[in-house]
């Protein structure tokens, strides 16, 4: 289950809902969704230093461990759609980054119904910055 002899609470309520965003996100492709949910659970215990931060940012900062799920997920497809790695040629994504595009959107949607975000903020905040650097890149 990790590093750690004992898993803290959060760190498991985060493993559950990650399993849990397959079925929120079931249209994904899932291949993708697998490995960028493999990586998330990674990061939550890939240093004890790392676990520490996420444990504090959840207990100090009263964050959501369902935002935390979602906003790994957002970022995770961000930054793969917007390394080049997945486009056809400068601007357009290829098949895999398509189906990056829709972890995305689906997730970002998620965070809309749950309050997290308005749609405007999220037009603003996320999306404008990441369709513009797909369309500078590939």
């Amino acid at each position: 289950m990790g590093l750690f002899a004992k898993v803290a609470p959060e760190v498991k309520q985060a493993y559950d809902l990650l399993e849990e965003a397959k079925v929120t996100l079931a249209s994904v492709n899932p291949s993708l969704l697998q490995d960028a949910i493999s990586e998330a659970r990674k990061s939550l215990t890939i240093s004890r230093q790392d676990t520490d931060e996420f444990i504090k940012e959840i207990r100090d900062n009263h964050k959501s461990i369902k935002e935390w799920v979602y906003t790994y997920l957002i970022n995770d497809a961000a930054d793969k759609m917007e390394s080049g790695r997945y486009h056809v040629y400068r601007g357009v994504l290829d098949f895999t980054g398509e189906a990056l595009k829709d972890i995305f959107e689906k997730s970002i949607k998620v965070m809309i119904e749950m309050g997290a975000y308005t749609k405007e903020w999220a037009d603003k905040n996320i999306r404008d910055p990441v369709y513009s650097s797909i369309k500078k890149v590939g």
